[in-house]
């Protein structure tokens, strides 16, 4: 599998994830490739910004305060105007339970925080938005 090239048009991307430190991070390096982000710090942050603007992929951390990001994700796919979102989920959680349960409510790709270098995180989401302008 060959890496998709930069983009040749922006596409935005929601980021949730509630450490500050970790969303700034994630925030600048997903920028300097040229992506439009809104990052936001939870849940119910992130619902509320979909009921304004929707993005061309979510990239969505699991252990957020209030509202888990499995519970985000049942009612992202349950909305008929969003259900079409990819979602890449980006959490600390690694058991296999939690990967094959974020997989099987409609994630397409689950990346453990601590196993994934920086450049494989771009590369994954690089992929993520080719595809999804395949399918469109």
């Amino acid at each position: 599998m060959g890496v998709p090239p930069l983009p040749q048009r922006v596409y935005k991307i929601l980021l949730v994830e509630d450490e500050e430190f970790l969303r700034r991070v994630f925030k600048s390096r997903m920028v300097a490739q040229g992506y439009d982000v809104t990052d936001v710090e939870s849940a119910e942050s992130a619902l509320a910004w979909l009921g304004q603007s929707k993005p061309d992929l979510i990239v969505l951390d699991l252990y957020l305060p209030k509202m888990s990001g499995f519970d985000f994700l049942r009612h992202v796919k349950a909305d008929p105007a969003r259900h079409d979102i990819p979602v890449l989920i980006l959490s600390g959680l690694g058991q296999e339970a939690d990967i094959r349960k974020g997989l099987a409510l409609g994630a397409q790709e689950y990346v453990v925080k601590t196993q994934v270098e920086p450049r494989e995180l771009m590369d994954k989401i690089r992929h993520m938005l080719a595809e999804g302008d395949k399918a469109t």
